[in-house]
């Protein structure tokens, strides 16, 4: 067995085993950032997204788990998602320097239209994995404006 330094191994029965939850581990373009306005059109400007977990996910699900909220000048409608989403596993997934720590396994990517000018709340709701059988068991609010 090779573990990295600081490492741990943990030898269970195969059918005692028990996989990790669901858990959020990546947000593209990330929180808090800064994305310009691309016209002065209120509803103009366009912005992909992409959601990645440690597991594989129920793609309709996330979906359905997303929720926006705007803080805006009040111009502008609320943003919507545009199209089928793109949901995908992650061939090389990138491992943390962090021992135990989830690599992201999985991901969700669809593009955001008619977003105002504003804080972007995104809420995502308690999506479950690929069979149904577990979920993050929580929300999680990522920002950006």
């Amino acid at each position: 067995f090779d573990t990295q330094p600081f490492g741990f191994l943990a030898l269970v029965p195969e059918n005692e085993w028990i996989g990790p939850l669901p858990a959020l581990t990546g947000f593209t373009p990330g929180h808090d950032a800064r994305i310009p306005a691309e016209s002065t059109d209120a509803n103009a400007t366009t912005i992909d997204i992409t959601l990645e977990f440690n597991v594989p996910m129920n793609c309709d699900s996330v979906t359905k788990s997303l929720s926006f909220n705007m803080s805006s000048s009040g111009h502008g409608s609320t943003p919507s998602i545009s199209g089928t989403p793109n949901c995908q596993s992650i061939q090389n997934p990138v491992y943390s320097t962090i021992v135990g720590a989830d690599a992201s396994l999985w991901s969700w990517s669809g593009t955001l239209i008619n977003v105002p000018d504003g804080i972007l709340e995104i809420l995502v709701n308690n999506p479950v994995n690929q069979d149904g059988t577990n979920s993050t068991g929580v929300s999680v609010i990522l920002c950006f404006t």
